[in-house]
């Protein structure tokens, strides 16, 4: 940072970048120097081209319109900003919001919906290659995935509904582990249904 300007620390002052007066004060290197400070001070503190997102290919208007983007991206906001467009906007999945790990240490996250709300409280849809949710044909990856005890408590109703009554892919239950299938379920040709040692599968 340069020697006169105090800024970021605190903002300059009249000790730091004097006014000038009309044919009072003197124009010597001192006086130039200082507003040098302030603006090197400056620069360096947002440094290059800071209205600009290079990981994402985002370029905003100023520096304010990126730090907007910012907070209706990561900070706190109502999730209804992501259906009219101001809070979570189109991007490549690939660019932004996959991939991502959120550390939560100071209690449970909640979603609460209002009584009168005849919206779920969460959904997750997870789109085959086509961009069709029903049916996902798509091996491997899956809507969602939980690791850890899970509790699940339907206040006044409980629905379950389950895998399709034709498996869509192979299968596999792994080693020690047990697994549920609902209602009946046929394994189309060349298709397969394995139960490694120790797992144990019910159908109901």
């Amino acid at each position: 940072m340069a020697d006169y300007s105090i800024y970021p620390k605190a903002i300059d002052g009249y000790a730091q970048v004097p006014l000038a007066v009309d044919r009072y004060s003197p124009v010597n290197a001192e006086s130039v120097n200082r507003i040098r400070s302030a603006t090197i001070n400056i620069e360096s503190t947002l440094g290059i081209i800071p209205h600009i997102n290079d990981g994402y290919d985002e370029e905003f208007a100023d520096v304010a319109e990126r730090l907007d983007d910012i907070e209706l991206e990561c900070g706190q906001y109502h999730l209804d900003r992501s259906y009219d467009g101001r809070g979570i906007r189109e991007r490549d999945p690939t660019d932004r919001g996959s991939g991502r790990e959120v550390t939560v240490d100071s209690g449970a996250v909640r979603l609460v919906n209002v009584i009168a709300d005849s919206t779920n409280s969460l959904e997750i849809i997870r789109l085959d290659s086509e961009g069709d949710p029903n049916p996902y044909d798509e091996a491997g990856a899956k809507a969602l995935h939980a690791t850890g005890d899970i509790l699940i408590m339907g206040m006044t109703e409980s629905l379950l509904y389950a895998n399709k009554q034709v498996l869509q892919r192979d299968i596999v239950v792994p080693a020690d582990i047990n697994a549920m299938l609902i209602e009946e379920v046929g394994v189309p040709p060349r298709m397969t249904l394995e139960i490694e040692d120790g797992a144990n599968l019910l159908i109901l």
